[in-house]
């Protein structure tokens, strides 16, 4: 058997360098999804804390209201016209154990469209993981920022109504972000 040629099975070089490439390509995008993936899912969050922080100063407003009419069912100029004689004004609330409710309210001035970094707008987290911008006692700052505006009332004498507007602002890499929520609130009393 001289001479006879051997049957080599195996892979050349060229192949196996064709292969670890495909492969290396698939590796580079499975890894790029991944981190996208992590990117999306955080900025997820960020808008979905946004979104409750928001309507939770709705609510707020809303219980600000109904509170008015439990401490004193017939005031003289109407627990809604408290509301009302925010129209055009700027704000931030707190809930507070308090039997008045106007003390959930703080006047406040926002000067431009941007009220990130400003200290008067932002959130406080405490230890139980609730959101406040008390800062009476310590608390973990946050990136979230909440303004509540009044934006109009009806004209309507019949039937009144004010609308506010939750703002949240935050900044995630030097990017602005916002969530705004509107609710109309009417005088049904």
């Amino acid at each position: 058997m001289k001479g006879a040629r051997k049957n080599y099975r195996g892979f050349t070089l060229i192949e196996i360098m064709v292969v670890v490439g495909i492969f290396s390509m698939a590796m580079v995008a499975i890894f790029g999804l991944y981190t996208r993936n992590i990117s999306v899912q955080a900025r997820n969050k960020d808008f979905l804390t946004a979104s409750m922080l928001a309507q939770e100063g709705l609510e707020m407003v809303r219980n600000v209201r109904d509170r008015n009419w439990l401490v004193d069912p017939a005031p003289p100029d109407g627990a809604f016209n408290s509301l009302i004689g925010k129209a055009n004004d700027d704000f931030i609330i707190d809930y507070r154990v308090d039997p008045d409710p106007s003390n959930m309210i703080q006047d406040v001035d926002a000067t431009s469209l941007d009220i990130t970094g400003d200290p008067n707008f932002l959130l406080y987290i405490n230890s139980d993981g609730f959101y406040r911008h008390d800062t009476t006692v310590s608390l973990t700052p946050t990136r979230f920022y909440r303004i509540i505006k009044v934006n109009d009332q009806s004209a309507d004498t019949t039937n009144p109504y004010v609308e506010f507007t939750a703002t949240v602002q935050w900044r995630d890499k030097g990017v602005k972000h916002e969530y705004a929520a509107s609710t109309l609130l009417y005088d049904w009393r």
